[in-house]
């Protein structure tokens, strides 16, 4: 087991005013710990996902911050949130404090930063070490490797068991060369009010797991891998790619996750690939639930039938989701289902509206 444990922080606001291109202030929630020399991220709050902007603080006068430089863009700011307005929805630019008094920093040598990684392990001698990983308030940049599925924080058959979980939490993970967070074929797994700024391709992706919880989280500024493809093949980059990378192929599912509350904010392809779920159930499903997508250069959510339900052949639903400044739609699906269901999506400013598509004969969406 690995523990660091860094002095708390407030993680994040929201802009309080607009913030212009030029402007070289901008102003947040007053009270805020945030200090002279910290390392600030302004995400985008418009189409365009690349608008996010990193810069560091020179002064704090209340809740007016004084940058080291210029903004580039434009960033949408009020002094109230917008929920009110737009179905619970606050669409005012999220602004994060980077910086944390724990950093983890990896080696800049030609793409191959470095990554933490948690699995588990059998010694010589027969004893199972368990691979478990606490961080709480820690900074880590620069890492992961370049072209690779090594993300900056890797959980990789990091199966253990009941007595063992994982946490990472209120940590800011950013600056990488690559993927952000990678979570395969392992279990309890916490992964609560982080922000993964600042990777390629993917930012946050989990697959063939378990029994995990994702609550909270910004996962922002990724970039495309600008690999090009034959045929019309697309590469499907995301902000999150959630039970999306290696299911299909190996049969294995994801089950028993509370994934919810995350917001996913200059993205490529999606800002999430996601599962939707069984059709009737009583209560909204927490393996994807409020989860909101700004900024993208494709579809707020691609959302696909999940392999581990044995109903979704019959009926399938999408459910409890936002998405606002899309290239694309708000939420895409290509399900191969006799009935296909969306409900409570909010759709704001987005292109072109949202797209349900079956491919079973004699569908009905509704």
């Amino acid at each position: 087991m690995l523990e660091f444990y860094g002095k708390p922080r407030d993680r994040r606001s929201r802009l309080h005013a607009d913030a212009n291109a030029g402007d070289t202030t901008i102003t947040v929630e007053a009270g805020l710990d945030w200090a002279v020399g910290e390392d600030l991220f302004i995400s985008s709050s418009t189409i365009q996902m690349d608008y996010g902007e990193y810069r560091k603080i020179t002064a704090v006068n209340g809740g007016v911050i004084t940058l080291d430089k210029a903004l580039t863009h434009y960033h949408y700011g009020k002094d109230v949130a917008t929920d009110t307005l737009y179905n619970g929805v606050d669409i005012r630019t999220e602004v994060i404090l980077l910086t944390r008094n724990i950093l983890i920093k990896g080696e800049d040598n030609d793409g191959w930063g470095g990554q933490i990684l948690a699995t588990d392990m059998f010694e010589s001698t027969g004893e199972l070490r368990e691979g478990s990983l606490i961080m709480d308030n820690v900074q880590v940049y620069n890492c992961s490797q370049k072209d690779t599925y090594r993300a900056s924080i890797r959980f990789d058959g990091a199966i253990g068991s009941a007595n063992t979980t994982s946490i990472i939490s209120n940590s800011t993970i950013h600056g990488g060369e690559d993927w952000g967070l990678s979570i395969i074929s392992s279990n309890n797994i916490e992964i609560h009010n982080n922000a993964f700024v600042g990777f390629r391709g993917i930012g946050m992706r989990i697959d063939s797991s378990r029994n995990s919880t994702i609550i909270g989280n910004f996962i922002g500024d990724v970039k495309g891998r600008n690999i090009q493809f034959l045929g019309g093949t697309i590469d499907k980059e995301a902000c999150v790619a959630y039970g999306s990378l290696e299911e299909a192929k190996k049969g294995t599912a994801t089950h028993d996750m509370i994934f919810e509350s995350n917001i996913a904010a200059g993205c490529p392809f999606a800002g999430f690939i996601a599962p939707g779920h069984d059709c009737d159930l009583t209560d909204a499903p927490r393996s994807f639930k409020n989860n909101v997508a700004h900024s993208v250069g494709g579809y707020g959510a691609y959302v696909y039938k999940n392999i581990a339900s044995s109903t979704q052949g019959t009926c399938f639903e999408a459910s409890h989701f936002a998405a606002y400044k899309t290239a694309e739609p708000c939420a895409v699906s290509f399900v191969q289902t006799l009935e296909h269901r969306a409900t409570n999506f909010t759709c704001i400013d987005v292109e072109k509206g949202l797209s349900l598509a079956t491919g079973a004969q004699e569908a009905e969406t509704v």
